[in-house]
C-alpha cells in the first residue's frame, strides 16, 4: 500500500507556474482508458490486454474506486507543470506543492469566481483515488506495478498570503520520468475540461493520440474495439447509445466524429480535424 503519511525526508518541492501552462497528457494514458468512466465508484478491475505479451490491470483495493477520468485531470496539471517547467528550463522534483485555487485555475482559466470548500474537498477525494488505484503493466521481457501517487498529504504551508489549503504529491519514479520527457505529452484542447460525459473525455484523447493535429488524416476503428478500449462496464447496446449521442452532439473540440458501416457491415468510428473556424473578420 502507498502512504497516506507525509514523507519522512521530503526532497525539494517542485512549486508549478500556472501562468504558463497548456493542458498536456501523457501519451500512453490516451489512446486506451486507465480511468474509471462511471460517475460512481468503480470496483471492477480494469483490465486491457493491449498485445499479445502486454496487458494493463488497474485496481482499488480500498473501497474508494478506481481513480476517474476526472480525477485524470490532476495528472494532467501535473504533466502540464513538468513539461512548462522543463521548456523553460526549470527544475524539477518528483514531489509537487500546489494549492486548490492554483488547479482551479488551470482548470477554469477565465472563471472570476474563487473555487468553494466542497472544490478542496472534491480534490482530496480524487487525490485519495489516485493514492490508492494500483496500476500493474506486464511488457514481455518485465513488469511494473506503481501507484499513481505513492504519497500525498494536505498541508496548511503555502506560497501566497491568500491561499493557505496547498496540497503536497509525490508521483512514481516511472510516472516522473515519463512525465518529464516532453516527448510523451499530447496538448490538450481546453475545451476538454468542459467535456461533461465520461465517454466524450474518452472518444477526444482517443481522437487525439489516434490524429494529432494532422487536418487531412482520419482514422477509424471498429466500435468494438472502441468498446474493449474504453473499458465500459456498460452493455454494448448502451455504450453504443452513448456514443451515438456523443456522436450527434459533435461538442468534441477540434474533431468531427461519424459513426459508419464498414467491411464486414462492421460499426466503426471515424475521427478527422474539424476544419478551422476563421473570425467573422477574415471569411
Amino acid at each position: 500500500m502507498p502512504n497516506l503519511v507525509p514523507l519522512a525526508t521530503q526532497p525539494d518541492l517542485f512549486i508549478p507556474d500556472i501562468s504558463f501552462l497548456r493542458p498536456k497528457a501523457l501519451r500512453d494514458l490516451s489512446a486506451t482508458n486507465w480511468f474509471s468512466l462511471s460517475k460512481l465508484p468503480r470496483h471492477t478491475p480494469i483490465a486491457h490486454s493491449l498485445s499479445d505479451t502486454t496487458t494493463v490491470t488497474v485496481t482499488n483495493a480500498t473501497g474508494r474506486g478506481i481513480a476517474t477520468i476526472y480525477d485524470h485531470d490532476i495528472l494532467i496539471f501535473i504533466v502540464s507543470a513538468y513539461v512548462a517547467a522543463i521548456n523553460s528550463g526549470r527544475p524539477t522534483s518528483p514531489t509537487m506543492l500546489f494549492t486548490g485555487y492554483e488547479l482551479d485555475r488551470f482548470l477554469r482559466p477565465f472563471s472570476k469566481s474563487r473555487p468553494d470548500r466542497l472544490f478542496y474537498e472534491r480534490v482530496w477525494a480524487s487525490l485519495q483515488r489516485l493514492h490508492t488505484t494500483h496500476v500493474h503493466v506486464r511488457l514481455p521481457t518485465s513488469e511494473s506495478q506503481f501507484y499513481w501517487l505513492p504519497h500525498i498529504t494536505r498541508t496548511r504551508r503555502r506560497i501566497s498570503p491568500d491561499e493557505r489549503t496547498g496540497y503536497v504529491v509525490a508521483l512514481d519514479p516511472a510516472l516522473y520520468a515519463m512525465a518529464t520527457n516532453v516527448q510523451n505529452s499530447l496538448t490538450l484542447d481546453h475545451g476538454y475540461f468542459s467535456l461533461t460525459s465520461p465517454l466524450a473525455r474518452f472518444v477526444y484523447l482517443w481522437a487525439r493520440k489516434s490524429i494529432g493535429y494532422r487536418p487531412t488524416v482520419e482514422w477509424s476503428e471498429s466500435v468494438d474495439r472502441i468498446y474493449s478500449k474504453s473499458a465500459s462496464l456498460e452493455h454494448p447496446r448502451k455504450f453504443l447509445a452513448r456514443l451515438r449521442r456523443t456522436v450527434a452532439d459533435a461538442r468534441i473540440p477540434g474533431y468531427e466524429l461519424s459513426l459508419t458501416y464498414g467491411r464486414n457491415h462492421a460499426l466503426q468510428l471515424t475521427a478527422r480535424r474539424a476544419p478551422l473556424k476563421l473570425p467573422a473578420s477574415h471569411q
